[in-house]
């Protein structure tokens, strides 16, 4: 499972196997806004980054003409190679070769990837400990701004709440005008 998000243009899609799915994006301003995959998906995924050029629609138009005459083309064989598990593959324009590629994907009659393969690092854990996933350090994008400003945003959140509590225990432990309670006797 995936998620692909353009943030400046306000929403994102979950994307699985053998499930599909459609998001409608608009773009008011021509320029280049940078993509990203939004879910952790492993080794490799702090540079699933990709830039997405909004252009006129004639610059558009010529480009699609140009991608329809390159190579390789978009087939069976070259999903297969697109799908197995990489890290820093740089982008690629493909034409289409196959019209039915997309709905072969889909009802899987083009079979998923078999995820990682032998040779690929697996993350390192203590003998006998569970994992959940695969998450590794290594997988968290501590260099990229969105899911930096994400944790910070999380973390101040967390810190506000703390302090919340212990101010309203104080304010509690106080009796409420800021000086510590005290307890008088009445006598008799």
């Amino acid at each position: 499972m995936n998620a692909f998000f353009i943030p400046q243009f306000g929403s994102m899609i979950y994307t699985m196997n053998g499930i599909a799915t459609r998001l409608n994006l608009r773009a008011d301003a021509p320029g280049t806004f940078q993509g990203l995959s939004a879910q952790f998906s492993g080794d490799g995924f702090a540079d699933m980054l990709f830039d997405v050029h909004v252009v006129p629609s004639a610059q558009f138009s010529k480009w699609a003409q140009d991608a329809s005459n390159v190579q390789p083309a978009l087939d069976a064989r070259s999903y297969q190679q697109i799908a197995t598990p990489s890290m820093k593959t740089a982008p690629a324009t493909y034409r289409l070769a196959d019209p039915d590629i997309f709905a072969s994907i889909v009802t899987q009659k083009l079979p998923p990837s078999p995820g990682m393969q032998a040779g690929v690092k697996e993350p390192r854990r203590p003998r006998g400990s569970p994992m959940l996933g695969k998450l590794t350090w290594d997988a968290i994008p501590f260099d990229q701004p969105i899911p930096m400003i994400a944790s910070g945003v999380v973390a101040l959140g967390i810190l506000a709440m703390l302090g919340w509590v212990v101010i309203r225990g104080i304010y509690r432990i106080c009796g409420g005008n800021g000086s510590p309670a005290s307890t008088t006797s009445a006598s008799a």
